[in-house]
This record gives C-alpha cells, sequence and structure tokens, in this order.
C-alpha cells in the first residue's frame, strides 16, 4: 500500500467548530554538480522549500505557501528560542511582589488594534484612557458571545483602579511578552502561472509566537492574485517578468485581487513537533543523496585540474614565427 502523501513531515487538524488541517510537505531537490555553475556540496539547490498549507473543511478551500530552504535555518532557531520563552514563562511564577503580579502588568491584548500590549502600557500611550474604555465597551458588547471577554476586561478594571490610585507603574516595552515574529511574511509570485489577466498567483506566510495564547503559533498564510514585474538592474525601467534576467521583482500588492487568508493555531508541542520533523527531513535527504553529491564534487575537481593543466601546456608551448 502507497502513502497517499509520501512527503507530509507534519500534519495538524482541528475537529472544533473550525474543522481546519494544517499540513506541511518537504520539498528538497538536491544541487547538481554536472552543470557548470553547481555546487554539488550545496547540496539542497534554491528549488528546495517547504510547503505549507492549511485546509479549511467546512467550503471546502485551502491557501498554500513556501518557506524557502534559505530561510529555514533562521526560521528553526528563532522558533525554538520563542517556543523556550513560552514554555518558562508558563513553568514558572514571577518572583516579582506586589501590583506587578496584577493582570493589569501580566494580560497581553491578543486580537485587534492593540494587541501584543497590556493594558498598563496602554495607559503609558496618548489618548491611553480613551483607547482602553473603547476597548472595554466593544468586550462588555460581546461578552454575552465571547465569555472570555471577562478576562480582558478585568485586567483593563485592574489597571483603571491603579491609575487612579496613583500606582500605576512605569512598563518597559522589553518587559512585555506580548507577540514575537518568527517568519515574515514576503510575497513570493508564482511567475510561471501567469494568468491571461495579465496577473500571477502571489503566496505569503507569516508566523508569530502570541504569548498569550494556549495556541501561541499562529501560521496565517494569504494567497492572491497581482500584477508582477521585474525592475531592471540600473532601475531606469521595468520590464516584464519572463525576461527579467534575475532582476529584482516586485508584486503590485496595491493591485491585488481574489484574496484568501487563512489562519492556524499550534500549540507549542505541535510547533516542535514541526522543527524536529523539519530536521529529520533534511537528515534523510542528505543520507540519501551524500554519496551522489561527493562522488559529483571530487569528479568536477579532477576535471577542472585536468583543464588547468592542459591549459598551462598549451601556454608553454613555443609559438612559431608567422604561424
Amino acid at each position: 500500500m502507497k502513502a497517499e502523501n509520501p512527503k507530509d513531515i507534519f500534519n495538524a487538524f482541528r475537529d472544533n467548530e473550525l474543522k481546519s488541517s494544517f499540513h506541511v510537505r518537504a520539498e528538497f531537490s538536491r544541487e547538481d554538480g554536472n552543470e557548470k555553475n553547481g555546487k554539488p556540496l550545496k547540496a539542497f539547490n534554491h528549488f528546495s522549500r517547504l510547503v505549507v498549507t492549511i485546509i479549511d473543511n467546512k467550503k471546502p478551500i485551502f491557501v498554500e505557501a513556501n518557506i524557502q530552504y534559505e530561510k529555514l535555518e533562521k526560521f528553526i532557531e528563532t522558533g525554538r528560542i520563542a517556543a523556550r520563552e513560552y514554555i518558562m514563562k508558563n513553568l514558572f511564577i514571577t518572583e516579582e511582589t506586589g501590583e506587578n503580579t496584577s493582570p493589569a502588568y501580566t494580560y497581553v491584548i491578543p486580537a485587534g488594534k492593540l494587541a501584543g500590549k497590556t493594558p498598563a502600557q496602554i495607559l503609558q500611550e496618548p489618548n491611553g484612557s480613551k483607547k482602553l474604555n473603547d476597548q472595554y465597551q466593544w468586550l462588555s458588547d460581546n461578552l454575552e458571545k465571547y465569555p472570555k471577554n471577562k478576562e480582558q476586561m478585568d485586567a483593563i478594571m485592574d489597571a483603571a483602579r491603579l491609575q487612579k490610585e496613583g500606582k500605576l507603574e512605569k512598563q518597559e516595552k522589553s518587559s512585555i511578552r506580548g507577540i514575537m515574529p518568527i517568519l515574515e511574511a514576503v510575497p513570493l509570485p508564482l511567475i510561471r502561472k501567469k494568468k491571461e489577466d495579465g496577473t500571477c498567483p502571489v503566496r505569503e506566510i507569516e508566523i508569530n509566537c502570541n504569548f498569550s495564547k494556549n495556541a501561541p503559533f499562529e501560521v496565517t498564510i494569504t494567497n492572491y492574485d497581482a500584477p508582477v514585474v521585474a525592475i531592471s538592474k540600473d532601475g531606469a525601467k521595468e520590464v516584464t517578468t519572463e525576461g527579467s534576467g534575475g532582476n529584482k521583482i516586485n508584486v503590485k500588492k496595491k493591485e491585488k485581487k481574489n484574496e484568501v487568508i487563512k489562519k492556524f493555531n499550534l500549540t507549542d508541542e505541535e510547533f516542535l513537533s514541526w522543527l524536529d520533523h523539519i530536521e529529520v527531513a533534511k537528515t534523510i535527504f542528505l543520507n540519501n543523496n551524500s554519496p551522489v553529491l561527493y562522488k559529483e564534487a571530487l569528479e568536477a575537481e579532477m576535471e577542472n585540474r585536468k583543464n588547468s593543466a592542459k591549459k598551462n601546456t598549451d601556454e608553454d608551448q613555443p609559438q612559431l614565427i608567422g604561424a
């Protein structure tokens, strides 16, 4: 029996009202040592990537995006740092005493315009009181629909109390564990799938760690169509994507259409499992291809030496006058 999705390295599913699933596929390909500019010991060529898919099973509809191999190392390292911070945050209770342990300083607003900030921090901003009053009113109006709003309302009330009593202490941004970026969203156009209207499919993926959530690792994938051009190296003019010749690619996001955005939140255990399976997939790929790659590297080196020796011999030959 053959596997249905043989290159999948990680999957997660949600059976709640979201009815969604998360899939990661390893699409690794090796450097070709037989090419003139090939670097066999580099192992992974520039087409190597992870393909990340979020499926909304209620629609059904899916979005897809790539994480390029060149970004994997930083992504894995930053992800592990974020996971470690999140685990430490939940394992140990702060040793601080007094008002600094109150929700005004510890509760991080998870969504909206105030996301990533605590009520105490917002009160230190211009018009901070108005911002929190508006936030509190919205939370109160929607409390029946979202009972968890009560936790945020209590944190806001606690901050207001401390301010009224003159006990609100300044909170530095560095002390707030809000949202930590792990992978920045960068538009990656599929130029070879250019449509009749001149647009190309564009994919973006963004990953953040929101320390206030139980499933803190939020993956956001955006798919849309947009005009894509290549800017000439001198910056003087725009040229078509087909003839870009390695020039800078520019996505005209202001003209995008057919936009679809999907989010999926992973727990710390799920996220760490994903990172581990990336390492496993890389190891399997290297173990399978290393002998061939090293053989190609040795053969290319020997050929280069022979060509160099032949060239030196030809140059040392005496030249006949008039030849």
